[in-house]
């Protein structure tokens, strides 16, 4: 259990449906809590996001909802706010941007070799990501991590 003791707020975590297609934020969500950690599913879709955090409940996990657009730039100021507020208490806040990453949203589409060729060949390391970017920042290894944009693209963003 990496995570715990910790809090993950993870944004556009509404995609975390059982059942469901689920994106990169979703994953994450789940990830995150099976290793731990007390989840805050953030995202604009409230009905899935406070499905999300129940289905997270109801497996075992500990996880609420939280309204967040990370497209408002005074919503997502008084989320970075708050965090930076309780830095001196460890807390820290970090992002994750994917690049091409293996998710029950992107399953469908990356199983075609025909749609996979073009994106692949921009890849340096020539295959998929995944949720993990999430499992690299939480552990105590990288307590000195705070304020950074973690690009998970397997290279693509270095060309």
């Amino acid at each position: 259990m990496r995570f715990q003791g910790k809090v993950a707020l993870i944004t556009g975590a509404a995609t975390g449906i059982e059942g469901q297609t689920m994106g990169f934020g979703g994953a994450s969500a789940r990830l995150s809590a099976r290793e731990g950690a007390r989840v805050v599913v953030a995202d604009v879709n409230e009905s899935d996001g406070e499905r999300t955090a129940a289905q997270i409940a109801e497996s075992g996990g500990d996880a609420i909802f939280k309204r967040l657009d990370v497209a408002s730039e005074r919503e997502w100021s008084e989320a970075i706010a708050a965090a930076v507020q309780y830095a001196p208490e460890d807390i820290r806040v970090n992002s994750v941007h994917p690049g091409f990453a293996l998710t029950p949203l992107t399953e469908e589409a990356f199983s075609d070799p025909k749609l996979m060729a073009p994106g692949m060949a921009s890849v340096p390391l020539g295959r998929l990501g995944n949720a993990n970017g999430i499992v690299y920042l939480a552990p105590d290894e990288s307590s000195f991590v705070t304020g950074s944009e973690l690009v998970t693209d397997g290279g693509v963003t270095a060309q």
